[in-house]
């Protein structure tokens, strides 16, 4: 009885062991689980700070004056288009624009301008195509299309020629006869610029047709505009609404597109394959905004509020009753970013095969 009684006293000092020990560990395990816990907590703690901390960061663009860059002088379409629009961009984008006018180059010194500058939102340009390709395939200029991106189309603008209103044409056809019985170069035309649309249309025409102008870019629509009125010039190639500004004084004796739809405001003068027989590719200039690829690639929600605003500016119900009293609703014409941005892809493709015209 005795060696039994030693036998179970021995074990029961073991299982008091074996109870400690598992204590011991359950002890442990309890500690590990309240470490990761806290550890949790502490990361959750982190996380809800770091989310205030971006809130608070949040960015408030725009919070000061943007740039508004114009790449020709004051007067011309580019300008007059910015200003029209302005007011009620103004408003959807809640910041005020200041329009600065970098003329030279064509429209390269203005486009320069922005391509090199901050990317930061606060500079947006007007410029026109095919004035902005033109002024990089036909010229170093240092950028390229890829350096900008749309924010959107903001007119459409058939080509059209002017004459005063004494001049001796009733139509482009007797223009024309007339031009092939003087001199080369006699009959001075204006454009706007070297690298513009009209100035392509006026060569366009010359190989149609086989006469020759002197044609002298102003460096403006404007400029080009008032060469006409004065008497420096017998002929501009301009947009039917851009010229409207020289309506008094000067008619529209050709238009050249497929049709002429904007009879109101070209005196309903026929085409000019029409008139001429010809098959003279249709000309027009699109205008458009544009920034910084930059903004959009750094700062995408920057680009989607200047997106978004513009696109309110055009339908906002008091601009489209100041185009349309002025008369000059039709030329408004939106294309969102991306099909835009295609568009003028296309359209380098299809320059470069006349680009050889403006070296002639």
């Amino acid at each position: 009885m005795q060696k039994s009684k030693g036998f179970l006293g021995k074990n029961w000092l073991v299982v008091l062991l074996v109870i400690v020990v598992v204590f011991a560990l359950a002890g442990c395990g309890d500690k590990s689980e309240t470490e990761v816990s806290k550890k949790e907590s502490v990361e959750t703690t982190s996380n809800d700070e770091n989310t205030k901390n971006e809130e608070s960061k949040k960015d408030d663009y725009p919070n000061k004056t943007i740039r508004f860059v114009v790449p020709s002088s004051a007067g011309g379409g580019f300008d007059t288009t910015t200003r029209q629009i302005q007011p009620y961009f103004e408003k959807a984008l809640g910041a005020q624009f200041a329009v600065e006018n970098h003329s030279g180059g064509g429209t390269a010194i203005g486009t320069k301008l922005v391509t090199e500058g901050d990317g930061d939102g606060y500079t947006i340009m007007i410029t026109g195509t095919p004035h902005l390709q033109f002024s990089y395939l036909t010229t170093d200029v240092g950028y390229k299309l890829e350096d900008l991106v749309p924010i959107g189309s903001a007119t459409f603008d058939p080509g059209v020629i002017r004459v005063q209103d004494d001049a001796p044409w009733k139509d482009l056809n007797e223009l024309i006869e007339y031009a092939k019985t003087q001199p080369k170069g006699k009959l001075k035309a204006s454009v706007s610029f070297r690298t513009s649309n009209n100035f392509l249309a006026l060569k366009q025409l010359e190989k149609a047709t086989g006469v020759e102008f002197t044609i002298v870019p102003y460096g403006g629509g404007s400029e080009a505009r008032t060469a006409l009125l004065s008497g420096e010039v017998d002929l501009t190639h301009a947009g039917a609404f851009n010229s409207l500004n020289i309506e008094q004084g000067t008619r529209v004796i050709g238009v050249q597109h497929s049709s002429n739809d904007w009879p109101d405001v070209t005196d309903n003068a026929k085409t000019f394959n029409e008139q001429l027989g010809t098959n003279i590719p249709n000309n027009s200039s699109t205008y458009g905004i544009f920034v910084k690829a930059e903004v959009k690639e750094k700062h995408p929600e920057r680009y989607q509020k200047i997106v978004d605003a513009y696109k309110k500016a055009l339908e906002d119900t008091a601009f489209i009753d100041v185009m349309t009293k002025a008369g000059e609703i039709d030329k408004i014409r939106y294309i969102a970013p991306d099909e835009y941005g295609k568009m003028n892809k296309d359209l380098e493709t299809e320059l470069n095969e006349v680009k050889h015209l403006f070296n002639e």
